[in-house]
């Protein structure tokens, strides 16, 4: 076990909340958008948003950024 979501060598966790640059391949602006659209306010959000889940429940931000993002996808599907 290990005390800190960073501190999972297998976890994309680093890279998404911006304290190492992402592997080739890793994607993290589409779950970074979800929190803000400027990355240093994202990376903060989304640490938070981590921190929350090891502390409590997080579901109702969980459907929060699912309708979020399915907006956003609808959105897209609507401008193409």
């Amino acid at each position: 076990m290990v005390r800190s979501a960073k501190d999972w060598r297998w976890s994309s966790y680093s890279a998404t909340a911006g304290f190492i640059q992402p592997e080739n391949g890793l994607m993290v602006d589409w779950i970074l958008s979800a929190f803000s659209v400027r990355k240093s306010i994202a990376f903060k959000r989304y640490r938070e948003f981590v921190a929350d889940g090891k502390n409590g429940c997080v579901w109702g931000q969980v459907l929060h950024l699912t309708y979020f993002m399915q907006l956003r996808k609808l959105n897209v599907i609507c401008k193409t």
